[in-house]
């Protein structure tokens, strides 16, 4: 038989040892049986055990979505106008030439040269706020075909708006233009259309259905066009007379032939007048545009970019400053004798180049470096212009684009 040591008080611990025997131990059969009927019987009871279940539900739920691993989408912010002063512009990797124009927001991605100079710094244009708020011109069309003569600032392409008509149908309905919109003069007399089209004067060997063919136009809107006296049972026309087609189209002009300078690897062109022949490459390591342009002035746009107008014209007083739209180097400040006028071409790099035309007066010289905004040259109305203006063209890789893709 066992027996238990009680320790003295004064020990730190006190232990005892029992017997088994005298330990009051419950059996299975002293534990209360519980009735699982009457257990649910009471309504109270089945509340809180519904409610116990539910809150263990929602904490099984929330551990399993906190252990769940969603798919991660990039938030993509919207992207909005940044000055190309604060931000240095994305490099963009230069293509090759290909001969057809570049497809880039800003024409390429340029080392800038540093620039020193003593004078003012240069003006940088922005934006064009004379040309933002143009309103369009309410076009009067004629009702029979007309015409139309010519006055001081007057262009291909104003006159157009003026009559509701797309600057090619001026162009298709007065050969003495000879396709080109600079051929026009004060006081010269112009035929309006009622409508778009192509007016025609008959040849030999001419007949109804072969001049519609040839302008891409409907037989039946030719023969039955009130503007043409032509019998629908017998339509029969005369040599010398003239024929308006309506809808009807010209083929596009040729362009100029290019022909690849035997001296470097950059392009020269003849009279029309990318480059003159005797103007000058801008040398290896000469300053590079930023990749914008900038606008050159500021004033009313007279006349857009369309196929037989390679650039844009902007109305301004002889003398206004004309800004260079980029850094660049000058390649050409002469006068041209295509119809330009007084020219500056500007050549920016990767194959890139500006032109100002109809000048009064130069503020640069060939082989100069200019900074964007620099003042190179006076607004003027030298060359064939029925007014003071600047024509402004944008080309890249010897092909012309429209500057209003390019301008800010």
């Amino acid at each position: 038989m066992l027996m238990h040591k009680v320790m003295s008080d004064s020990s730190p611990q006190a232990t005892s040892h029992v017997p088994l025997g005298s330990l009051n131990v419950p059996t299975v059969e002293d534990i209360p049986q519980v009735d699982v009927q009457d257990l649910f019987r009471d309504e109270n009871r089945i509340n809180r055990i519904a409610t116990h279940i539910i809150i263990l539900g929602i904490i099984v739920g929330v551990i399993s979505l906190g252990s769940l691993k969603l798919p991660q989408q990039e938030l993509q912010l919207p992207q909005f106008g940044i000055s190309i002063f604060s931000v240095q512009p994305e490099e963009v990797p230069i293509e090759p030439d290909t001969g057809q124009p570049l497809k880039v927001s800003g024409y390429f991605s340029p080392t800038v040269k540093s620039y020193v100079d003593g004078g003012a710094l240069p003006v940088i244009i922005t934006s064009n706020p004379e040309a933002e708020e143009q309103t369009p011109v309410e076009a009067n069309p004629v009702e029979q075909i007309d015409k139309y003569t010519v006055k001081e600032n007057d262009t291909v392409g104003g006159i157009a708006l003026k009559f509701g008509l797309k600057p090619e149908t001026i162009i298709w309905s007065n050969s003495d233009l000879k396709n080109d919109p600079h051929n026009i003069s004060i006081g010269q007399e112009l035929i309006i259309l009622p409508t778009d089209g192509v007016y025609h004067q008959i040849g030999s060997g001419d007949t109804v259905s072969k001049i519609a063919a040839v302008f891409k136009a409907d037989l039946e809107d030719v023969i039955n066009s009130p503007y043409n006296d032509i019998d629908p049972e017998n339509p029969i026309i005369h040599v010398g007379d003239w024929i308006f087609v309506p809808g009807g189209v010209r083929a596009k002009p040729i362009p100029k032939q290019r022909t690849a300078s035997k001296s470097t690897t950059k392009t020269t062109y003849s009279k029309s007048g990318y480059v003159s022949p005797n103007s000058v490459s801008a040398p290896l390591g000469s300053i590079v545009g930023t990749g914008n342009l900038s606008w050159p002035m500021t004033g009313r746009i007279s006349q857009y970019y369309y196929g037989y107008h390679k650039g844009i014209d902007i109305e301004a007083d002889i003398g206004d400053n004309i800004y260079s739209a980029d850094n660049g180097y000058i390649v050409v400040a002469r006068w041209d004798d295509t119809g330009y006028g007084n020219t500056i071409i500007v050549d920016h790099g990767h194959g890139v180049k500006t032109r100002y035309a109809h000048l009064s007066g130069f503020n640069v010289s060939v082989g100069n470096e200019v900074v964007q905004g620099q003042v190179i040259g006076f607004a003027g109305i030298t060359g064939r212009a029925t007014g003071p203006h600047l024509h402004f063209e944008v080309i890249t890789n010897g092909y012309h684009v429209n500057p209003m893709d390019y301008l800010p």
